[in-house]
């Protein structure tokens, strides 16, 4: 190789023994300052992020909406427009104003009674925008400043904390059968569901899957057995929770963050049919598997109960088909706007005012239900734009790049098991509107939207300086 001859690699023009590298090195130089406190400014926005939203937990005593994730958007708003820049940004972007129309469009052509628009569509298209803001602006912040793998290391340190710090209150409720809020905790069959610091044993699951997919990716990175202990630890408590959604989603993500770097579709598919096997023993002989399959029975089956979720979800698909492919617009069924701006005429008519958790007094329920909501509201038009937006995000974390580095592959199969165990609870929740939920997933969709697909090897989407031999 010559090295004298004169090359592109990054900013530098050449060598910088070369005539005018001197004036390269003073300018990277003084740029180096300026890349280390935006990394550390990086870093401490992330950890704030989840620090705040997990001390409002644990000192709330009801539940109650928190402007934390709408705050944080329109800081990270001119982040986000940076990142339009980049033309990976050129689709999703296209799919979501996409989706906005049809929300917008579909509340003018369907005018629904009870609610007053458009305020309500503007609003609900507000609030499902947050994921595509934090998405592109976390996007920026990694491809600019370089610090997805601090990031990741500080966030994996702070979760393992708050996991360990839980421990003593969940068996405080285990002990009792009350929280430490004094409210009563749920059964699930034989097994207490207990709540730790929070309001929900659900939000017990998220935290202890996160720290087990945490403690997996350390050892990966570090193999120290200690990891593996902690991962094996908080995979107990995900379990203790007896939440279905949860466990799949746990043990999914562990076999894509376990898996060998050189193992193929073949593996995986073994893993799969091993879980399967798995599953099915604890189903058939377990005092858990009882629980769970009791659990599901009442929604499923002969013996199912109506419940508001089961009843939205069927209910979106006739609104579907009734007003198709718009669907009845924004702010209508299954969204904030739907309640807060009046009780949807769709309730109405489609029986959901009739159950407990969707009548017009107690309406708790009816943003729990998120695929009902984008079906029903968007209709065929606006789901499938939707869909568009998450695929044309997440590809970046599906695609493994042959000549990434091993902490960025670790980093790549985390992203890519915090989805899929957010679209496990997507069964049964709203989790691109939740506070934590929506950081979570914008956080791995906007890691991986930094990478480089290009070949020659890529770092938080920065080509290296340093050619390949």
């Amino acid at each position: 190789m010559n090295l004298r001859k004169p090359t592109l690699y990054g900013v530098v023009g050449g060598p910088l023994s070369e005539p005018g590298g001197r004036v390269v090195r003073k300018g990277l130089r003084r740029a180096k300052p300026v890349i280390r406190s935006g990394a550390l400014v990086t870093v401490a926005f992330f950890n704030l992020y989840l620090a705040v939203h997990y001390i409002r937990l644990a000192l709330a005593q009801e539940y109650g909406t928190s402007p934390l994730d709408k705050i944080t958007c329109l800081i990270l708003l001119p982040l986000a427009f940076l990142f339009l820049q980049d033309r990976r940004s050129w689709l999703p972007v296209l799919t979501m104003l996409g989706y906005g129309a049809v929300l917008m469009l579909g509340a003018f052509v369907f005018p629904n009674r009870g609610v007053s628009q458009p305020i309500s569509a503007i609003v609900t298209i507000a609030l499902d925008s947050k994921l595509a803001i934090m998405t592109f602006a976390f996007a920026w912040l990694f491809k600019r400043t370089g610090s997805a793998m601090q990031v990741f290391e500080s966030l994996f340190i702070l979760i393992i904390i708050l996991c360990l710090i839980n421990i003593p209150f969940i068996f405080y409720d285990l002990s009792t059968g009350v929280s430490v809020k004094g409210d009563p905790l749920a059964m699930k069959g034989v097994f207490v569901q207990p709540q730790g610091l929070f309001l929900h044993q659900n939000q017990v699951a998220w935290l202890y899957a996160f720290g087990a997919f945490a403690a997996a990716t350390r050892y990966q990175l570090r193999k120290r057995t200690l990891d593996l202990m902690l991962c094996a630890l908080f995979v107990m408590f995900v379990c203790l929770v007896v939440s279905i959604k949860e466990i799949v989603g746990c043990f999914v993500g562990l076999l894509i963050i376990f898996r060998t770097s050189r193992s193929g579709f073949g593996s995986l598919g073994v893993g799969l049919a091993v879980l399967a096997g798995v599953a099915a023993f604890v189903l058939n002989y377990t005092e858990l598997g009882t629980a769970i399959l009791g659990h599901v029975g009442m929604f499923y089956g002969s013996n199912a109960i109506d419940t508001v979720r089961a009843a939205m979800m069927d209910a979106s698909f006739r609104i579907a088909a009734d007003h198709f492919p718009l669907g009845t617009g924004g702010g209508t069924f299954g969204s904030v706007g739907s309640i807060l701006f009046g009780y949807s005429q769709l309730y109405y008519d489609y029986g959901i005012y009739l159950l407990w958790g969707g009548s017009p007094e107690m309406p708790k329920f009816l943003e729990d239900a998120g695929w009902a909501k984008l079906i029903a509201e968007g209709g065929a038009l606006g789901v499938s734009f939707y869909l568009l937006f998450l695929m044309s995000c997440g590809v970046y974390i599906v695609h493994r790049d042959p000549n990434a580095t091993s902490a960025d592959e670790a980093l790549r199969r985390l992203c890519l098991a915090f989805l899929l165990l957010i679209l496990a609870i997507s069964i049964a929740s709203s989790p691109f509107t939740d506070e934590l939920l929506e950081f979570v997933a914008a956080l791995a969709l906007g890691y991986g939207m930094s990478k480089s697909l290009r070949a020659g090897g890529a770092r938080n989407g920065v080509k290296s300086a340093v050619p390949p031999q």
